[in-house]
């Protein structure tokens, strides 16, 4: 869908068409194009006009709409396989790197593929919430769904329907019946490192596993970004697991060697024994001096080597901040 302004008339003035995150272009009716690319860079209406959704001027956003519903509706499919499909015919998701069986679901529920642009149907609203009829204190600050009843509808189309209706509520009718599995992250004390582990690739968030009586898989932690998107993690992680006492124990035996010269330090320093503290604060300004000239390596390293220029240019920008502390 595109973003359209209408006067109050009900003349198309122009119209928004998002080409990527952060990335839309202004289209007027006689084909004129003007870019407001940018964080919340959003072409602004006048006080008498009004934005509505409408099908996309990009007929290939149609096509692959329309394909979806097809392929779910006729086909022995499930919507992560018609996600596989689509990111190997390489169709575009506009906002995010590849498709997800979330984002298949989303789109298979949208009644705006009916003509009827539903509103408030997931509220984000960081103070102010529309629910149970009346406007209210928000509960809290995430995305949060919204009963029907308080869904805004258009009592009647407001264009012709993308999918026909027959075809909407068979799919709607699939997913219904589909078992559904919810995949939860375990929240227990024994995985205890869940939010401190970054992959080493990617930077994300390493996601915790039970483990796995059946094959013997011990409880650990995996890359996030491989968990959602698998072999076409979009930074090329691979699965990357890690067991969980494996890492315990490494941390166990940092805290054990580091902890009693904290103790010495923090001992020396309410004492104000400079002698005492004097060589644990010669040792840290070694440390950090020897990681902060290790950055300025690692930039002459990628101007040689490294392939890629985005990849140079953000090593060499991350060692120049660095240099900047160091100096």
């Amino acid at each position: 869908m595109d973003i359209v302004c209408f006067d109050v008339e009900g003349k198309e003035q122009w119209r928004c068409v998002y080409e990527g995150h952060n990335k839309r272009v202004r289209v007027y009716p006689e084909g004129r194009r003007e870019r407001f690319d940018g964080k919340r860079n959003v072409p602004p209406k006048a006080l008498h006009e009004t934005l509505k959704y409408r099908p996309s001027i990009v007929a290939e956003r149609i096509k692959y709409v329309k394909r979806i519903f097809k392929w779910f509706t006729t086909e022995s499919i499930s919507a992560g396989q018609i996600a596989v499909r689509l990111n190997d015919l390489g169709v575009s998701t506009v906002y995010g790197p590849l498709w997800h069986q979330n984002t298949i679901k989303h789109l298979l529920t949208n009644p705006v593929y009916l003509g009827r642009p539903t509103y408030n149907k997931e509220s984000g609203g960081r103070f102010m919430e529309f629910s149970n009829g009346q406007v209210r204190t928000a509960a809290r600050k995430t995305d949060r769904p919204r009963d029907k009843a308080d869904q805004i509808a258009p009592d009647k189309e407001e264009f012709p329907p993308v999918v026909a209706p027959e075809v909407f509520e068979k799919a709607r009718a699939k997913l219904a019946a589909t078992k559904k599995r919810v995949y939860r992250a375990p929240k227990n004390a024994h995985l205890w490192l869940k939010g401190l582990l970054v992959c080493s690739r990617c930077g994300k968030p390493m996601r915790a596993q039970s483990g796995n009586e059946r094959n013997g898989l011990a409880p650990g932690y995996i890359c996030a970004e491989y968990g959602r998107w698998g072999s076409r993690a979009p930074h090329g992680c691979g699965h990357f697991r890690v067991e969980h006492d494996l890492v315990e124990t490494l941390v166990r035996d940092y805290l054990a060697e580091v902890v009693p010269q904290l103790q010495t330090f923090v001992d020396a320093t309410d004492a104000n024994d400079l002698e005492t503290a004097r060589p644990l604060l010669k040792a840290l300004f070694e440390t950090k001096r020897d990681l902060d000239f290790a950055w300025l390596d690692m930039a002459v390293f990628s101007e040689r080597c490294l392939p890629s220029k985005a990849h140079r240019k953000a090593v060499k920008k991350m060692s120049v901040e660095r240099l900047y502390d160091v100096l």
